[in-house]
C-alpha cells in the first residue's frame, strides 16, 4: 500500500466518520427541535456538517480513486460548506442560553458577541466567494485563500 492509498483510505474513513457524527447531530436536534435560535443554528450546522462531509467523500474519493472531477462548482460549493461552518456554531455559541447574561450570552461578551458573529459570517462569506472565483476562473477549487 503506497501513500497515496493511504490517503484515500484516511479521507474515506474521516469524511465517513464525519458524515455519521452530523448526522447523528442532525437526528438529535430534529427529534428535540423547537423554533428557539439555538436549536434552529444547530439544525442548519447539522445540515452543513452533513452536507460537507457526503460532499467531501464524493469530491476525494472522485479524485482518490480516479472517478473523474465532480462539477468545479460543485466543489465550490463543498468548500464553501466548509467555510461557512464555523460561522454557524460561533453564532451558536454566542447565542446559546447556557450564559447568564442578556439575551442568552454570558455577561463577559456583552456587544462583543454580535461583533464577533458578523466578523464569523463575513469572513465565511468572502470565502464563499473566493472559492467560486477560484473555481470559475482557473476551474479548480478550493480556493488556497479562503482556506487560510
Amino acid at each position: 500500500m503506497g501513500p497515496q492509498d493511504l490517503a484515500a483510505l484516511v479521507h474515506f474513513f474521516g469524511f465517513l466518520t464525519g458524515t455519521m457524527l452530523f448526522s447523528i447531530l442532525l437526528g438529535l436536534v430534529t427529534r428535540q427541535y423547537r423554533a428557539h435560535t439555538p436549536e434552529r443554528l444547530l439544525l442548519v450546522a447539522a445540515v452543513i456538517g452533513v452536507f460537507w462531509n457526503v460532499g467531501a467523500l464524493l469530491v476525494y474519493g472522485a479524485r482518490d480513486w480516479g472517478w473523474g472531477t465532480p462539477p468545479v462548482l460543485f466543489d465550490a460549493a463543498v468548500f464553501s460548506a466548509l467555510g461557512f461552518l464555523p460561522a454557524v456554531v460561533v453564532h451558536w455559541v454566542l447565542s446559546s442560553e447556557t450564559g447568564i447574561g442578556e439575551g442568552g450570552r454570558p455577561s463577559a461578551w456583552g456587544r462583543g458577541a454580535d461583533w464577533m458573529t458578523w466578523l464569523a459570517y463575513g469572513g465565511s462569506t468572502l470565502a464563499i466567494v473566493l472559492h467560486v472565483r477560484q473555481g470559475w476562473m482557473t476551474g479548480e477549487t478550493p480556493s488556497p485563500a479562503a482556506l487560510r
